[in-house]
């Protein structure tokens, strides 16, 4: 006789196998990799540009750190509109090519929880970004001219954007 888990809704096994198959990669951390060099040499570009309009003196930076903040979200944002169809517009369809729907169709997964959890393995790219941007966002804030809850707002909007471009790129995958 089977054991039911107390944690039977929490274990996600089509989740958990997305995220070893993305793991086993090496694009995966290639992309993470040229993803944080992008945004660190924009933020290093925008530094250097304010400490030189400040005459290198780094006082009359202070107070500079929404426009980086600014700038960044602007990197995060562009990043979010053309990396997530890219990365989730084949979710659905990928299985479908590699003949695997049918077998997820007949398991214990219903079809709702097939899209909520391959929609979930699409968005785990935006979490290693925004933990990627999060330093650069404490140096902004360390900067001034920016409260803690701006960058929360910020992070939220990015959130929010992630899933709408996910959640539209996930419904073309299943058409």
């Amino acid at each position: 006789m089977r054991r039911i888990s107390p944690f039977g809704l929490f274990e996600l096994p089509l989740l958990q196998r997305e995220m070893i198959q993305v793991a086993q990669k090496r694009r995966t951390y290639v992309l993470r990799v040229a993803v944080a060099a992008i945004f660190a040499c924009f933020m290093l570009i925008f530094y250097s540009e304010n400490l030189r309009w400040g005459g290198g003196n780094i006082l009359r930076v202070m107070g500079r750190g929404r426009e980086m903040a600014g700038m960044l979200f602007t990197c995060c944002l562009f990043a979010v509109y053309i990396l997530m169809p890219a990365l989730a517009c084949s979710a659905i369809s990928s299985e479908r090519e590699k003949q695997t729907l049918s077998l997820l169709l007949i398991s214990r997964i219903t079809p709702v929880g097939l899209v909520i959890e391959k929609s979930l393995s699409r968005l785990m790219p935006l979490v290693v970004i925004v933990l990627i941007v999060s330093p650069m966002m404490a140096i902004s804030y360390v900067l001034g001219g920016l409260s803690g809850e701006g960058i929360l707002t910020g992070l939220l909007a990015m959130f929010l954007a992630a899933f709408q471009v996910n959640t539209v790129a996930i419904f073309c995958s299943s058409v």
